[in-house]
């Protein structure tokens, strides 16, 4: 079957959209999740080693954070569309789909594990602190991403019917 380019047009942006209202969400609900069941972010953001690298939870800018992940998740989900099938059609696609967000984000990524590992003097216990939440994050992400769009494909694939032949 072959699909119009203004419906692969709207399929695309769909797909855009619910990647960053996921993405937000999830972002914004991890982070007050842990941040009330860990309550001890506040002092290790206010930590002097850390408050020299990492604006404290107070300050006013944070505020614009869930805002500023709208741009966040638009390039996620750039960066997804041409994985986007692949990830969809496979049974376990969301476990392909969190274990490249896993490797990209705290391995690869500037600012992730092992470059603030490396490269930077936080504490140990500082860097591993945020592990928990952007993995929830990421496997949430995952599973509500590939569940969407699978039920979406379904949904699509179940209104199209062919042409009978005369």
């Amino acid at each position: 079957m072959r699909v119009s380019n203004s419906t692969h047009r709207i399929e695309m942006f769909g797909f855009v959209g619910r990647v960053i209202i996921t993405h937000v969400i999830t972002y914004v609900g991890a982070g007050v999740l842990f941040s009330v069941v860990l309550g001890e972010y506040t002092n290790a953001y206010s930590s002097p080693a850390v408050s020299a690298y990492i604006r404290p939870t107070t300050d006013p800018l944070l505020a614009y954070s869930p805002l500023l992940q709208l741009v966040r998740g638009a390039v996620i989900a750039i960066a997804l569309l041409p994985l986007r099938t692949v990830l969809i059609d496979r049974r376990w696609g969301w476990t392909v789909l969190f274990g490249v967000l896993v490797a990209l984000q705290q391995f690869a990524a500037p600012g992730g594990v092992i470059e603030a590992l490396i490269y930077t003097k936080l504490p140990i216990s500082f860097q591993l602190l945020n592990v928990p939440e952007v993995v929830l994050q990421l496997f949430v992400f995952s599973v509500v991403i590939w569940f969407w769009e699978r039920r979406l494909s379904s949904r699509r694939s179940s209104r199209v019917t062919p042409i009978s032949r005369r």
